[in-house]
């Protein structure tokens, strides 16, 4: 942690609080909506990405864990929805 911000513990303590209460999500819509308004576009996302990945999981068996045929990897798939906005930022 920066050492001008408390200890870790207090940092996570608050943001769990926020999280539960909604204060959390309350925070990034509104970021959201100020930076796609600074950007020229519709404060509300209309469209968005998919994206996935295969991620090799330890031979254990488990319920979540599958095959990618497409990448012959045994283990877990984790997917993200990312705004068109955030993703015409990148180079």
């Amino acid at each position: 942690m920066p050492h001008d911000l408390p200890n870790g513990k207090t940092v996570y303590h608050s943001f769990r609080k926020w999280k539960r209460d909604g204060t959390w999500q309350k925070a990034m819509t509104s970021l959201r909506k100020q930076v796609r308004t600074q950007m020229g576009r519709d404060p509300e996302p209309r469209a968005a990405i998919l994206d996935s990945q295969s991620i090799k999981t330890s031979p254990v068996r488990s319920v979540e864990r599958g095959y990618d045929a497409g990448k012959n990897i045994m283990g877990r798939k984790r997917h993200i929805l990312v705004d068109t906005a955030s993703a015409s930022c990148w180079p």
